[in-house]
């Protein structure tokens, strides 16, 4: 079972998630976004034989809630415009800085199904408490 639940809401849609650690709820959301634009199984999907690279991004932040919002819009940035699918994300948070390294594939128009506009603050927060982080992300369609 993946560590996020997509949700329905009025007029868009969302994720909630539940992590680990807090690295964990960042790449756990990257999943997600990934679930929502290509469909529930698309680790699956991108076996095929498509070019495959890595890519790195680096963030700095002030509040981990910017932190997150601002990453998620920056794939979406990166999806859209250029065709880059990010999968098997890990994050690491130190000093104030967000650092993704991700393996990415080039050209991955062919596996979208739902565009994504943007994440948004409705009512984004991130709680941890034993052990666990949490957070609701919604997502402008």
């Amino acid at each position: 079972m993946p560590p996020y639940r997509i949700i329905d809401h009025p007029s868009d849609v969302g994720l909630e998630i539940i992590s680990e650690s807090i690295e964990d709820l960042f790449a756990d959301a990257i999943k997600g976004l990934f679930s929502l634009i290509t469909g529930e199984k698309y680790n699956r999907r991108f076996s095929r034989k498509v070019k495959k690279s890595k890519r790195r991004i680096v963030i700095r932040y002030d509040r981990i809630e910017n932190a997150l919002i601002e990453l998620l819009n920056r794939i979406i940035y990166f999806v859209y415009t250029k065709g880059i699918l990010f999968y098997d994300p890990r994050v690491k948070i130190k000093k104030g800085k967000i650092i993704l390294r991700s393996r990415v594939i080039k050209d991955g128009f062919q596996f979208m199904e739902r565009e994504i506009k943007a994440a948004t603050y409705h009512n984004l927060s991130i709680v941890g408490e034993d052990g666990k982080y949490e957070t609701t992300i919604i997502f402008d369609v």
